[in-house]
């Protein structure tokens, strides 16, 4: 009888002898068996206690009772995109009035493109972060931000308005943090209803904090390449790395998928 013929007939009646564990250490075929004896014999977990299945009830009957009707996801995504295209719009007109009566025009020579992706972008991201299954479309999602942060970078005219590099770029990103607060701040309050998904907190922190560049591309008078990406650019993805690391941080309400 060879080695790993011993090994097996052994297994379950009594220890391994010296040589057949020898055997069994320089052989990746025994020492799988050894490994799925182990688990098939392995104690199992007792089944939960009457108080406990008790308590599991009592609790099951409590939350259909405080939420008897729960609330679509697509009326809650719905809100979202609302909220966040009230505030863009909205900061858009804020910054423009707040502005010079000689104020140049916004430095972009794409408006109706480029602010098209940003529309899409918050309203695609409101959505599809809520949506149920959909993870090809938020990868999608996740690609489009690509050619819509070369777009709002590389549509600028190319001129200053003479201000220095910080002076102008400092008022650009306080405006696109402070806009998307609201909206980023409900998208992560949502998805504390279902179970953590980077993938599904990044489009939703891209389409929230997308906010801000609404309203800046409608307004900034600066369309250097620099001052674009550094300041427009490099905050909206920045808002978007911070929204994962907070929701991995927020204790879930739900664990649905």
């Amino acid at each position: 009888m060879s080695a790993c013929a011993q090994v097996l007939d052994t297994l379950g009646h009594a220890p391994l002898p010296p040589a057949l564990a020898a055997h069994v250490e320089g052989c990746p075929r025994c020492q799988a068996a050894v490994r799925v004896h182990a688990a098939l014999v392995a104690p199992r977990t007792p089944a939960p206690g009457t108080h406990a299945r008790a308590r599991i009830h009592a609790l099951a009957r409590a939350e259909l009772q405080a939420h008897p009707r729960p609330v679509h996801w697509a009326w809650e995504a719905l809100g979202l995109a609302a909220l966040s295209l009230a505030v863009g719009l909205g900061g858009a007109f804020m910054l423009r009035a707040m502005s010079p009566a000689d104020a140049p025009p916004p430095a972009t020579t794409a408006p109706w493109s480029v602010g098209l992706l940003l529309v899409l972008m918050v309203v695609g991201g409101s959505f599809l972060a809520l949506a149920p299954g959909g993870r090809r479309m938020r990868v999608l999602a996740l690609g489009l931000a690509l050619p819509t942060a070369l777009g709002v970078g590389l549509t600028g005219s190319g001129v200053s308005d003479g201000r220095p590099f910080l002076q102008a770029g400092l008022g650009c990103l306080s405006a696109e943090v402070l806009l998307s607060l609201l909206p980023l701040v409900t998208a992560l309050w949502l998805l504390t209803r279902i179970a953590t998904r980077p993938l599904r907190t990044a489009v939703a922190g891209l389409g929230a904090s997308a906010v801000g560049l609404v309203a800046l591309h409608a307004h900034c008078p600066v369309g250097t390449a620099e001052h674009l990406f550094t300041f427009h650019v490099l905050p909206w993805a920045g808002l978007a790395v911070v929204a994962v690391v907070v929701r991995r941080r927020l204790p879930s309400r739900s664990f649905a998928p």
